[in-house]
């Protein structure tokens, strides 16, 4: 296994800190071709990550926002900034982490899951900081089922169905989050339905 899939940097806070990164060069600063051909692999991953399973519509916020600001789309990059606030990163984090774990318990050592137990239970605080009502609720209920079941699977290696099962249940949650969100603004929800339907 690769050590860095599981290690540091992707159960600690500074791992992910700022989804929205600027991660592409400035379009001025490209060719129409070499930017055309840019836009083409971000669409094909983005077709990729929402129609196929597990979808991540929180990693599909961020490819959007970069499609965005390569085509000129300045109202909906702007849109998706605004997309990242505070409950919006903590649950993208929650993202990372659960698909990390998902990628490489089962060659992980000890200490790194411990690692990934204790970022859960900090994730978990910043869920009852920064959300309120019943997205609270399902988020913290859900991420708990999930850290349970990950401090257990050192001793059990069995229960790793119910850590699948557990990561499924939290991603469900946070992508019809970040789907909500997404779809909100008619010109993104237009340009993923086209995606989804392969137009």
């Amino acid at each position: 296994m690769n050590r860095k899939g599981i290690g540091e940097n992707h159960f600690t806070a500074s791992g992910d800190s700022a989804a929205i990164r600027l991660l592409t060069p400035l379009t001025g600063r490209v060719t129409a071709h070499r930017r055309d051909s840019y836009i083409a692999a971000l669409e094909l991953q983005m077709r990729d990550t929402i129609t196929t399973e597990p979808k991540d519509f929180a990693r599909a916020a961020v490819l959007l926002y970069d499609i965005c600001r390569l085509k000129g789309q300045d109202e909906e990059a702007q849109y998706l900034i605004g997309v990242f606030d505070l409950p919006a990163m903590v649950l993208y984090q929650i993202q990372q982490l659960v698909h990390a774990v998902a990628g490489a318990h089962n060659a992980a050592a000890p200490d790194e899951l411990d690692r990934a137990v204790t970022r859960a239970d900090d994730l978990i605080r910043l869920v009852i900081l920064a959300l309120e009502g019943d997205t609270s609720v399902d988020i913290v209920r859900r991420t708990l089922d999930w850290r349970d079941a990950l401090s257990g699977i050192g001793e059990h290696p069995e229960r790793a169905a119910a850590l699948s099962r557990a990561g499924d249940r939290l991603t469900y949650i946070v992508n019809a989050f970040f789907f909500d969100r997404l779809t909100a603004m008619p010109a993104l929800r237009d340009y993923i339905v086209s995606l989804e339907l392969g137009i």
